[in-house]
């Protein structure tokens, strides 16, 4: 993990360094302080293609390694069944809304009700397609 922090800060945090990473469960060894400026900028873009970036406040961020935050095979594993489940949910909704019996004879507001959840389930499917692209 890399700490962003101006300087009374980042003096306060590296002095604390251990007990930070021990309280953070984080390697002390994979755990850098940097005061914020020019190098923290370079720093954390040459980080933050595998890390979730915390603003704590202002003059105070951390970049944490998503590899120490998740297990990337379960994960995986729990994208992909969440995955399936919502391709399956879509293509039960689809079917009934392109049956005629159904949109002739229901009622608009429960049409309009299964077409909101069609939307949501197809966002939720592109949400957890990019997940599964961004995990490592």
């Amino acid at each position: 993990a890399t700490v962003f922090a101006d300087a009374a800060l980042a003096d306060a945090i590296s002095a604390e360094a251990d007990a930070v990473s021990t309280l953070g469960r984080i390697d002390p060894a994979e755990f850098k302080v940097v005061e914020a400026g020019q190098e923290a900028s370079e720093t954390a873009k040459a980080e933050a293609g595998n890390a979730v970036r915390l603003v704590v406040e202002d003059g105070l961020e951390a970049l944490l390694p998503m590899a120490a935050l998740v297990d990337a095979e379960k994960e995986r594993a729990r994208l992909t069944k969440q995955e399936k489940t919502l391709v399956a949910a879509i293509e039960k909704l689809e079917t009934r809304l392109n049956s005629p019996g159904f949109a002739d004879k229901a009622p608009a507001a429960v049409v309009a009700k299964a077409e909101g959840e069609l939307r949501e389930q197809q966002e939720q499917l592109l949400a957890v397609r990019d997940s599964l692209k961004a995990l490592p």
